[in-house]
């Protein structure tokens, strides 16, 4: 049997409880899998955006927010990413280096002795990105409590679901590529010789 989770029709509002049914559990509609951005998570994953059942919460400094998770990402528990994520465009040969930077835009890498400039680059990278994540977030609630409203009449309109439900994925999608561009943009910051280093290929 399929396992139909939560969020599915939407999210409600934050404060509002989801119903109940007879069983006890919370209602679930069947519309694939709408939790919240499961994963802006690791890129591979960005999944990065968590659930979205409450309002959208400010960005902090934590890799365990999202920062480790973000989509096409592995996530910092070690697991290794697919072939199909093994190549992110912009450092061709060495993709290797976005999913270190995935996990704090580089600032959390202290061999790599950073100058005061390329920190001051790198935590405003790191800041528009964690805003911009913020931003999506909220964007991405309004829309869940908009499907919710949709789901819950009498009678849906069809092609206005349809419509808002892509509109989510649009917008989830819109933030994990926004986050995979800024890693980039982090790694397009290192010498030659710190990329080396994040490789093990330094002499």
């Amino acid at each position: 049997m399929m396992n139909m989770d939560k969020g599915e029709m939407g999210m409600p509002p934050a404060g509002m409880r989801m119903p109940m049914g007879a069983s006890g559990g919370a209602a679930a509609g069947g519309m694939g899998g709408m939790g919240g951005m499961g994963g802006m998570g690791g890129m591979g994953g960005m999944g990065g955006m968590r659930g979205m059942g409450g309002a959208a919460k400010p960005p902090t400094d934590s890799a365990a927010t999202g920062m480790a998770a973000m989509p096409g990402m592995p996530s910092a528990a070690g697991s290794s990413a697919p072939a199909s994520v093994s190549q992110i465009p912009g450092n061709a040969g060495s993709s290797h280096l976005n999913h270190i930077g995935a996990t704090g835009f580089f600032l959390d890498q202290p061999q790599l002795q950073l100058s005061a400039s390329q920190q001051t680059t790198l935590n405003g990278i790191k800041s528009r990105a964690l805003l911009a994540r913020a931003e999506s977030e909220r964007q991405v609630q309004k829309a869940e409590e908009e499907l919710w409203a949709l789901t819950g009449s009498a009678q849906p309109d069809a092609t206005a679901v349809e419509a808002k439900v892509r509109e989510v994925e649009r917008l989830r999608a819109g933030a994990r590529l926004d986050f995979i561009a800024a890693v980039r943009e982090a790694t397009n910051a290192l010498t030659a010789a710190q990329r080396r280093t994040l490789l093990g290929t330094a002499p």
